[in-house]
């Protein structure tokens, strides 16, 4: 039955994604399990989505309730779900940023994000690092400035100036007052987790505040709580003009946000945002339920002490080089190629873990409600991995 219903997915699916040679029908916590009930520890997380887990009782207790009393109505209708769900959010963030627009992905929310601060002073340039993603869509891909993701586009909007990552000179020198924003990730996920610096950004913020540029936080992958903190934003004490979020605010639920700087949210005018499933009562309940679970138990408190424990034991593994990332969002480099130890994880000790543009690098974005033995066992797997593949 699986076969049959893979060869129907790829007779009708376009093949945009590469697919991990397995069919998955259920999870729970920080296991999945295939159609023969064969389990598997998930320390990837579906690209950083499951962050309470799969499963999660009180995320799936808020859907089932909200499907059976109003699966959906667009943002033209005030939301109770969508009021709260906005409330919670800022929590996780610096004060200014009071002003929430939803939408369904990270790549749209970056879309909003851009839009938004080309129009606040009604400038074009934006200034992006090497290295970067920031989704596929056009003005998103535009900034992206990680192979191949910066080559699926034949023409980009115009404007895009790329720096070298962690270069405050280069930054200040092209920040001239042609520039709309700068837009980075505080920790590069897809290119192996490599790490901006508390001064790399407080550097950064200074000089969008200093040239009237807006700075812009990709924080998709490291909100909510993943990076040891509520957010990036908080971990290293600075205020974004705009932040992007995605992934893991509804554990699942398709749903994305743009936060806005309270000043700058006064210049957008009547329509000229919208998106129709943004701000659903469904994604909102899923948030809501997500974001309450992680403030009232500070899960930003176990990402930290479970990201430190991780690195400690994975730094003593043979083969492994560094540790780089952010709490329970880190990326491992070894001395040899990462695809074939991922295989070796996922066929001999069902374990998933992903890869990044670096090809030396496993990433590991499990749940951050996984348990220390769950990622003892992960370890253990990770160290027979790499003898095999020596």
């Amino acid at each position: 039955m699986a076969e049959d219903l893979r060869a129907l997915e790829r007779r009708h699916v376009i093949g945009a994604h590469v697919r991990l040679p397995l069919t998955l029908a259920r999870g729970e916590g920080a296991w999945v399990f295939d159609e023969d009930g064969t389990r598997y520890l998930d320390l990837y997380g579906g690209h950083a989505v499951t962050v309470l887990g799969h499963a999660h009782p009180e995320v799936t207790a808020a859907v089932q309730r909200q499907a059976a009393e109003l699966l959906f109505y667009s943002a033209v209708a005030w939301s109770p779900a969508r009021a709260r769900a906005a409330a919670a959010l800022t929590r996780f963030f610096p004060p200014n940023l009071e002003k929430v627009m939803f939408v369904n992905s990270g790549a749209e929310a970056n879309e909003n994000a851009l839009k938004i601060a080309r129009r606040f002073r009604d400038r074009r340039k934006v200034i992006a690092f090497r290295g970067g993603f920031h989704g596929r869509t056009y003005g998103a891909g535009s900034v992206t400035g990680l192979a191949p993701y910066d080559r699926q586009h034949k023409d980009h909007v115009p404007g895009t100036i790329m720096c070298r990552w962690g270069d405050l000179d280069e930054v200040r020198a092209k920040l001239g007052g042609d520039v709309a924003a700068v837009i980075l990730e505080p920790v590069q996920s897809l290119q192996g987790c490599r790490t901006a610096t508390r001064e790399f950004l407080q550097g950064l913020e200074d000089l969008c505040r200093a040239r009237a540029a807006a700075l812009i936080l990709d924080e998709i992958q490291t909100t909510p709580a993943r990076c040891g903190a509520p957010s990036a934003a908080l971990l290293h004490g600075i205020t974004p003009h705009i932040v992007t979020t995605a992934k893991g605010i509804a554990n699942g639920v398709p749903c994305a946000a743009v936060l806005v700087d309270r000043a700058l949210s006064e210049t957008i005018e009547g329509p000229e945002l919208g998106t129709t499933f943004g701000g659903g009562p469904l994604a909102m309940a899923a948030c809501e339920a997500t974001l309450g679970a992680i403030e009232r138990d500070r899960l930003w408190e176990r990402a930290a002490r479970l990201g430190a424990w991780l690195r400690e034991r994975l730094a003593g593994v043979p083969g492994v080089t560094e540790v780089r990332g952010l709490g329970l969002l880190l990326g491992v480099a070894l001395d040899r190629p990462a695809k074939p130890v991922a295989a070796t994880l996922r066929e001999r000790h069902r374990v998933l873990a992903g890869t990044a543009s670096d090809p030396n690098v496993l990433r590991w974005i499990p749940p951050i409600t996984i348990g220390e033995d769950e990622l003892a066992q992960g370890v253990d797997a990770r160290r027979a991995a790499l003898e095999v593949t020596a």
